[in-house]
Protein backbone atom coordinates (compact mmCIF):
# COMPACT_ATOMS: atom_id res chain seq x y z
CA UNK A 1 0.00 0.00 0.00
CA UNK A 2 1.03 3.33 -0.77
CA UNK A 3 2.11 5.64 2.09
CA UNK A 4 -1.46 8.20 2.92
CA UNK A 5 0.32 11.42 1.26
CA UNK A 6 0.33 9.47 -1.84
CA UNK A 7 -3.36 8.29 -1.36
CA UNK A 8 -6.14 10.41 -3.13
CA UNK A 9 -8.60 12.47 -0.45
CA UNK A 10 -11.18 9.83 -1.47
CA UNK A 11 -9.17 6.89 -0.45
CA UNK A 12 -8.43 8.66 2.72
CA UNK A 13 -12.22 9.32 3.30
CA UNK A 14 -13.06 5.69 2.51
CA UNK A 15 -10.50 4.71 5.08
CA UNK A 16 -12.38 7.19 7.08
CA UNK A 17 -15.76 5.55 6.24
CA UNK A 18 -14.34 2.23 6.60
CA UNK A 19 -14.22 2.49 10.35
CA UNK A 20 -17.16 4.85 11.31
CA UNK A 21 -19.10 2.08 9.21
CA UNK A 22 -17.78 -1.44 10.70
CA UNK A 23 -15.37 0.00 12.75
CA UNK A 24 -12.43 -1.37 11.03
CA UNK A 25 -9.04 0.05 10.57
CA UNK A 26 -9.11 2.50 13.72
CA UNK A 27 -5.52 3.48 13.66
CA UNK A 28 -5.00 4.47 10.08
CA UNK A 29 -8.71 6.10 10.09
CA UNK A 30 -6.92 8.54 12.73
CA UNK A 31 -3.97 8.80 10.25
CA UNK A 32 -6.33 9.89 7.24
CA UNK A 33 -8.26 12.55 8.91
CA UNK A 34 -4.60 13.75 9.94
CA UNK A 35 -3.14 13.69 6.69
CA UNK A 36 -7.00 15.20 5.13
CA UNK A 37 -6.40 17.97 7.94
CA UNK A 38 -2.62 18.60 6.54
CA UNK A 39 -4.01 19.13 3.27
CA UNK A 40 -6.61 21.95 4.12
CA UNK A 41 -4.09 23.51 6.22
CA UNK A 42 -1.96 23.95 2.56
CA UNK A 43 -4.34 25.08 1.23
CA UNK A 44 -6.46 21.67 -0.40
CA UNK A 45 -10.19 22.89 -0.11
CA UNK A 46 -11.29 19.09 -0.36
CA UNK A 47 -14.33 19.43 1.70
CA UNK A 48 -13.86 15.90 3.45
CA UNK A 49 -16.74 16.47 6.15
CA UNK A 50 -19.65 16.62 3.44
CA UNK A 51 -17.99 13.70 1.26
CA UNK A 52 -17.93 11.39 4.31
CA UNK A 53 -21.26 12.33 5.42
CA UNK A 54 -22.78 11.86 2.41
CA UNK A 55 -21.31 8.47 1.43
CA UNK A 56 -22.42 7.23 5.15
CA UNK A 57 -25.71 8.27 4.67
CA UNK A 58 -26.20 6.13 1.42
CA UNK A 59 -24.73 3.12 3.20
CA UNK A 60 -28.04 1.27 4.56
CA UNK A 61 -28.02 0.39 8.44
CA UNK A 62 -26.74 -2.78 10.12
CA UNK A 63 -29.35 -4.39 11.76
CA UNK A 64 -27.02 -7.79 13.42
CA UNK A 65 -30.69 -8.97 15.31
CA UNK A 66 -31.28 -12.67 14.41
CA UNK A 67 -34.96 -11.70 15.20
CA UNK A 68 -34.83 -14.18 17.85
CA UNK A 69 -34.34 -14.37 21.63
CA UNK A 70 -33.11 -16.66 24.29
CA UNK A 71 -36.61 -17.28 25.61
CA UNK A 72 -37.99 -18.34 22.14
CA UNK A 73 -35.31 -21.26 21.64
CA UNK A 74 -35.95 -22.45 24.96
CA UNK A 75 -39.06 -22.72 24.84
CA UNK A 76 -40.52 -26.28 25.14
CA UNK A 77 -43.55 -25.96 22.43
CA UNK A 78 -40.81 -24.19 19.96
CA UNK A 79 -38.85 -27.40 20.22
CA UNK A 80 -41.36 -30.32 19.65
Amino acid sequence: MKPLNDQTSEYLCAIIISNRYLNLYKEESIKAMEELSSRRQNGDNFDYETFIDNKLKDLPDLNFNVGLSSDSLLDSESIS
